[in-house]
């Protein structure tokens, strides 16, 4: 907030952070890539928010891998691939 001249409070406006997720989903997977972040993995099945890592995450049954961190989270494709295969199993 900051106060203007007039001694009215203004409030200011932050960017969504949901510009970050858009860029980050528009962003190609190559076919040589390691890891994937929340948007690309989100992106892989089929457009699902980020509750739905989360809920894989908390839930221990569902064997969905655990991100690693590199300043943000990111998940090895190898162990996608893998949890992927036990789905379908």
């Amino acid at each position: 907030m900051s106060i203007q001249s007039t001694g009215q409070v203004k409030d200011e406006k932050k960017k969504p952070k949901s510009r970050d997720r858009q860029r980050a989903a528009q962003a190609p997977i190559s076919s040589n890539a390691e890891y994937l972040n929340a948007a690309q993995v989100c992106e892989r099945y089929g457009g699902v928010s980020y509750q739905w890592i989360e809920r894989r995450l908390a839930d221990p049954k569902s064997g969905f891998p655990r991100p690693y961190k590199f300043g943000k989270r990111a998940w090895k494709l190898a162990e996608l691939f893998a949890w992927e295969a036990t789905r379908k199993a």
